[in-house]
């Protein structure tokens, strides 16, 4: 979100050590507002916070997926929004590792986070799109300045790469 600021959907009592960019990180709040919890550290020198909107349409999200021992690679997924009595869901193949995983709009304004995934929905070891709960991004606030839009799903991975941190927990 900032500079030393990110933000996780991952609860606090999940996690005793979390890690940012193979940092020690700490938990600036227990719960967090709507379901979001705040860690601050030293990482993230270049980000800059994304801006913030209520909903959108067709949305992006962007997760980072381990890739080997300590290197992770950037996962952009379309995804298709559903909404109902529950809230916003998407529908998309997520694993677990997107647990957290923003969702854009198409202006490359943030709307959600992609809600705790306990196991993704398989066959034949592929996952499969099924739809996750989300948790809205609106508390945070306004954030930064919106980009030009519309943009394509590449374009909101170049312009939010920077903003995107993997959070993981030490043993």
């Amino acid at each position: 979100m900032a500079p030393g600021v990110a933000v996780t959907t991952l609860p606090s009592a999940q996690c005793k050590s979390p890690m940012i960019d193979g940092k020690p990180v700490r938990f600036l709040d227990g719960a967090g507002a709507g379901g979001l919890t705040r860690l601050g550290g030293a990482f993230g020198a270049g980000a800059t916070a994304p801006a913030v909107a209520d909903s959108g349409g067709d949305l992006v999200a962007l997760s980072l997926a381990p890739v080997g021992d300590s290197q992770t690679a950037l996962q952009v997924a379309s995804v298709a929004p559903v909404t109902g009595g529950g809230g916003l869901k998407v529908v998309a193949a997520l694993g677990a590792a997107a647990t957290g995983a923003p969702l854009f709009d198409r202006q490359g304004r943030l709307v959600a986070f992609v809600a705790p995934i306990e196991a993704a929905t398989r066959r034949a070891g592929v996952v499969l799109a099924a739809p996750h709960a989300t948790t809205p991004a609106a508390s945070l606030g306004p954030g930064g300045p919106a980009p030009e839009g519309p943009l394509s799903a590449p374009e909101i991975a170049k312009l939010m790469r920077s903003a995107v941190v993997g959070v993981f927990c030490a043993s």
